[in-house]
């Protein structure tokens, strides 16, 4: 693929020219690339207009200061510029105000801004701003810082163009001619979006335990006086923390000792924030009910490695080719690698990275973070017990009402 225009999330083309590399174009697999939006400013859609038609497109964006077009179209005839309705635009360059017309796939921008929305939710460039507004001033910034450090080639903002050492090319754009012949190439062109024999997949990945590896690590019990949030009832202190994040409960669970050891990462905390989200935020789309009836039709009567799926799917090492991840996907894997160019780049570097898996007995300290979220989880603590007091006096005043009295 020679074409200097392309889509500066996954580096995929806009347009796939038959029988060049026994390409189909016409496989559904390849369709989601003819789905092209334009991503910029109301002002750069006007200063980047190449035709006098007076055309007026409609905003498919939520922010105002932010333009998203309906489907533009390009054709390798077009050069730097793409067609939307009757009009041609200038794409991927600068106007005055540094504002830029980028040409992306509708499947990129979606996980764009999920990727910014969920790695780094307190991301905003603009008070109120829109997940699609911070998407575009981040490839806005990462667009200037590129050209200001005078590396890459043209238009390559991620370096998609190079390798990288834990999996190989960072995208289609780095494949060699070998790459090109040998079929490589589909897991790049495959669409993140399908999901579909997604969980299957998944459940495929999943481990059992081992016998011999079935204990977990034993947390020293303070003697001292528990007060406060620490001397609650197990099942209340459960209710507590089954809306907080896995981030908070991990952070909660430094705070001390006592904390740890009421707060278990078990079998459920991993399954329940896999299936939600929480744990592989790009793994947004698993469906939990397929996922319960493939684990009661397993043969295997053994409990399952939840944590060691989430560690697996985590790293960059889940991109590697024909090694122990070659069940997955080649949509989820394209998505992940997706995922990886936005959180790599577009983020703020306190928000790339993880957030710590931490289960053993060490560093459980009163940081100001877990004195925080402890503090927190006593107010609700308090509202819980406060509320099932209200219920018990309502109920015990209804049955007080409802009784007739007992007279001489």
């Amino acid at each position: 693929m020679d074409a200097d225009i392309f889509c500066v999330l996954c580096g995929g083309p806009f347009d796939l020219e038959p029988g060049v590399h026994n390409i189909d174009p016409s496989k559904n697999i390849f369709h989601w690339l003819y789905n092209v939006r334009l991503l910029g400013t109301p002002s750069a859609l006007r200063n980047h207009r190449m035709s006098t038609a007076g055309e007026i497109h409609l905003n498919l964006s939520d922010s105002p200061d932010v333009f998203l077009s309906e489907t533009a179209r390009w054709t390798a005839t077009d050069a730097d510029c793409l067609r939307l309705g009757d009009s041609f635009y200038n794409v991927l360059v600068d106007d005055e105000a540094g504002d830029v017309l980028f040409p992306l796939h509708h499947a990129c921008i979606q996980i764009g801004c999920r990727a910014l929305r969920l790695c780094d939710p307190d991301h905003s460039d603009q008070p109120g701003s829109s997940a699609l507004a911070s998407l575009y001033y981040a490839l806005r910034r990462q667009n200037q810082r590129a050209k200001s450090s005078g590396k890459g080639l043209k238009h390559d903002i991620f370096a998609l163009y190079t390798s990288s050492k834990s999996y190989g090319p960072r995208s289609i754009l780095a494949l060699d001619e070998l790459g090109w012949w040998s079929g490589a190439y589909e897991k790049f062109l495959a669409d993140p979006l399908d999901t579909l024999g997604l969980t299957t997949s998944i459940f495929n990945l999943l481990q059992p335990i081992s016998i011999g590896s079935q204990s977990t690590p034993q947390i020293a019990m303070p003697h001292l006086k528990l007060r406060g949030l620490e001397a609650l009832p197990s099942e209340l202190f459960e209710k507590i923390t089954e809306p907080l994040s896995p981030r908070s409960i991990l952070s909660l669970r430094q705070a001390s000792r006592t904390m740890a050891l009421n707060i278990p990462l078990d079998d459920r905390f991993w399954r329940r924030h896999i299936c939600s989200g929480a744990l592989l935020p790009y793994i947004w789309d698993l469906d939990e009910e397929n996922l319960k009836k493939l684990l009661q039709h397993a043969p295997s009567k053994l409990p399952w490695n939840w944590q060691s799926l989430v560690y697996t799917l985590r790293t960059e090492g889940c991109l590697k080719w024909g090694q122990a991840y070659g069940e997955v996907p080649d949509g989820l894997w394209n998505r992940y690698r997706i995922w990886n160019v936005i959180r790599g780049a577009s983020v703020r570097p306190e928000a790339e990275a993880s957030p710590p898996f931490t289960t053993t007995s060490r560093n459980y300290t009163n940081n100001q973070t877990g004195t925080k979220l402890r503090t927190q989880a006593l107010c609700l603590g308090l509202v819980v017990i406060l509320l099932a007091f209200l219920e018990r006096m309502i109920c015990g005043m209804w049955v007080n009402s409802s009784c007739p009295r007992m007279t001489r």
